[in-house]
């Protein structure tokens, strides 16, 4: 598609980037300090001339110390969510309920999974803009979600190294401002804390006391679909009583 630029209001509100680092990691040989500016430079590009977020949000197990301490520089949040891409589409929705339209929403993640949610993301109020960025390859295109802009992953941050130096240029003025706030860039949602170093996080992630709360997030995620299991049996007779269910393949996408 045709990406298309920001308009009226859309041009000075701000733009919330979430970002599935999970499924659509910094590319093998990429330096993640050029993640950033390169999101920057793209909206840029477009006309977004506000203020621009970027949260990275996953399970992180795949997300190495030095790619955390390579994008937090820029402005990047990092953030662990123990669903992995569904807890990036809920900090994506808790977002939006707490800032009203006009604002513009990229989500960043692999094909499989902007098919699996992409019903959720249908659900985003039609006032915000959204965009999308996802891996090697182009999704399934859902033709209820209306999108402005999209591009693949990589040719992204191709395309902001071949800018004639305003990448390192974004760099720089991205850190200046970093280093004028006093930020906890490091956060665990599922234990409600932050740190301002990688090596402070690390620590809490393969804690004894972050386990705990993994296994008691686990205990309470299978006590829900137990429960729906047996809403959905309950009602069999009758449709499945307005209950979405997702079928094995994309549960596995999901996690």
């Amino acid at each position: 598609m045709e990406n298309k630029a920001a308009t009226g209001r859309y041009v000075t509100s701000q733009t919330s980037v979430w970002w599935d680092i999970d499924s659509c990691p910094v590319p093998a040989g990429y330096d993640a300090s050029l993640v950033g500016p390169s999101i920057h430079l793209a909206l840029e590009k477009l006309g977004y001339r506000g203020p621009i977020t970027i949260t990275a949000v996953g399970k992180l197990k795949r997300t190495s110390e030095d790619v955390m301490r390579a994008i937090s520089p820029t402005g990047i949040t990092v953030k662990y969510g123990g669903l992995g891409c569904r807890s990036t589409c809920a900090e994506l929705f808790s977002w939006q309920l707490a800032n009203p339209a006009p604002a513009t929403i990229m989500f960043i993640s692999s094909p499989s999974v902007l098919k699996s949610l992409s019903h959720r993301l249908r659900s985003v109020p039609k006032e915000y803009n959204m965009l999308l960025a996802y891996g090697s390859s182009l999704p399934e295109k859902d033709p209820k979600l209306v999108t402005c802009a999209e591009w693949l992953w990589e040719s992204l941050l191709k395309e902001a190294m071949c800018s004639d130096g305003k990448l390192e240029a974004k760099r720089q003025i991205l850190m200046e401002e970093k280093r004028s706030k006093s930020l906890k860039p490091f956060n665990c949602t599922l234990c409600y804390s932050a740190w301002r170093s990688v090596e402070a996080f690390t620590t809490h992630l393969q804690g004894l006391d972050h386990e705990v709360m993994i296994m008691k997030q686990l205990a309470s995620q299978g006590q829900h679909e137990q429960g729906t299991e047996l809403e959905l049996g309950a009602s069999s007779n009758g449709g499945n009583g307005g209950v979405e269910i997702e079928t094995g393949e994309q549960k596995q996408q999901l996690d």
